[in-house]
């Protein structure tokens, strides 16, 4: 998988900081099932929003 897409890999757990025209940084969360890594990511971007 490492040969493929310029090195990288999607997985669920991740979510972008954006404002309106750029991305800011990123929220990461591994270690739980794919689906609570997820809704984790996403309330811990609402928190920094």
């Amino acid at each position: 998988m490492e040969h493929t897409n310029g090195g990288l890999i999607s997985f669920g757990g991740g979510v972008l900081l954006r404002d309106a025209s750029q991305t800011l940084g990123a929220v990461g969360v591994a270690g739980a099932t794919v689906e609570m890594d997820e809704e984790l990511a996403r309330l811990g971007a609402a928190t920094l929003s």
